[in-house]
């Protein structure tokens, strides 16, 4: 990325960090719906939610990224991010934001002191600067997607648990 590059990306708040998404993986950003249960279901799935007459799974970041649980909340809302890796099989995929994620131009002179982290889902911790100056987080989304990769036989059933 060239230094004037500007990249549009969502920082979105998730319980306690700030996840950071390039916009473009990004296919929307709506209200939370109730989520089907499914049984069997790994303890790093949220759920299924009905979008767009899809279905989609919903990603538990609490399990994945060691963050604490999430309450619910009328603000909460679900990213629903575009399946990068393998989009045929997994076209779409989601994560709950505690708030309403906010918009931003990164450019390579806004991260500054990476590091690395322990945790397979994230990439890189980043200081944000200028008028922000808060934290955020890279994820993994190679990662994320292999997670729903492997049980992907079982967003294809139509049994559900009722909640």
């Amino acid at each position: 990325m060239a230094v004037n590059e500007i990249v549009r990306s969502l920082l979105i708040p998730v319980n306690g960090a700030n996840l950071l998404l390039p916009a473009a993986v990004v296919g929307e950003v709506i209200p939370c719906v109730a989520l089907e249960v499914i049984d069997k279901q790994p303890e790093w799935l949220s759920g299924i939610a009905s979008w767009r007459n899809q279905r989609v799974p919903v990603l538990n970041l609490d399990k994945i990224l060691g963050v604490p649980p999430i309450e619910a909340s009328k603000n909460h809302r679900l990213v629903v991010l575009y399946g990068l890796e393998v989009p045929q099989m997994i076209p779409f995929y989601a994560i709950t934001a505690t708030d309403t994620p906010r918009t931003l131009g990164i450019s390579p002179t806004m991260l500054t002191s990476p590091t690395e982290t322990d945790n397979s889902a994230l990439v890189f911790k980043v200081q944000l600067k200028a008028e922000i100056e808060e934290e955020a987080v890279l994820m993994d989304l190679t990662h994320l997607e292999n997670l729903l990769r492997k049980s992907i036989s079982l967003f294809a059933t139509t049994t559900f648990v009722a909640v």
